[in-house]
């Protein structure tokens, strides 16, 4: 995989949502609106509560999977599974369970304080509105994504996702370095007047 890919068109907007049990104030199709901060949230932290049920009601392709404005622990896991029809019967893709925490820091970065020192987890990067993102080796032809989550022993008492993307991952072959930093080239010419101010 590349450091740097780009997923587009999110299948999730146009598709119908459901499974799990979620609050009637907080639906799971919630999940489907672009707007991050509208969530969807469980009614308990219970495994068989935290399913979302994705149907494009069409075979589409996709190869890139994300759960976005979570509230979920850094010991929680995601499993994200794909069919032509019901999931079960022909699935194409199955991640098995993966953390939801996709990195650590060097301990250079982290403060002693810090929760997840002993972990390599800063406190910034826990239960915030960093992306969990599954891109699967190659694309594949689904109509029906199964995403499960299990955090079970969640503080909150209840799971809460503002965002689910399923879709095509485009990495291009000139990809972007880690460590890179920004900045940009000067190109401007710098003349001296006659009395000595500056002129680009």
């Amino acid at each position: 995989m590349s450091n740097l890919g780009l997923g587009w068109p999110d299948r999730v907007s146009a598709a119908t949502v459901s499974g799990g049990s979620w609050q009637a104030s907080l639906p799971v199709t919630n999940v489907a609106d672009r707007r991050i901060t509208r969530v969807a949230r469980t009614t308990s932290a219970a495994a068989a509560n935290t399913v979302i049920d994705i149907d494009c009601g069409a075979t589409k392709s996709m190869r890139g999977f994300g759960l976005f404005n979570h509230n979920l622990q850094s010991t929680a896991q995601w499993r994200i599974k794909a069919s032509l029809s019901a999931i079960g019967s022909t699935d194409v893709l199955d991640s098995g369970a993966k953390n939801v925490l996709q990195m650590s820091l060097s301990p250079d970065v982290l403060e002693w304080e810090d929760t997840g020192w002993w972990e390599g987890i800063g406190d910034g990067w826990v239960r915030n509105m960093h992306p969990i993102i599954y891109v699967h080796s190659e694309l594949i032809s689904a109509r029906y994504v199964r995403i499960e989550i299990t955090d079970t022993t969640n503080p909150d008492g209840y799971v809460q996702v503002g965002r689910a993307f399923a879709g095509p991952v485009l990495e291009p072959a000139y990809n972007d370095d880690l460590g890179r930093g920004s900045g940009f080239v000067d190109f401007n010419t710098f003349d001296v007047g006659e009395a000595g101010a500056e002129f680009a």
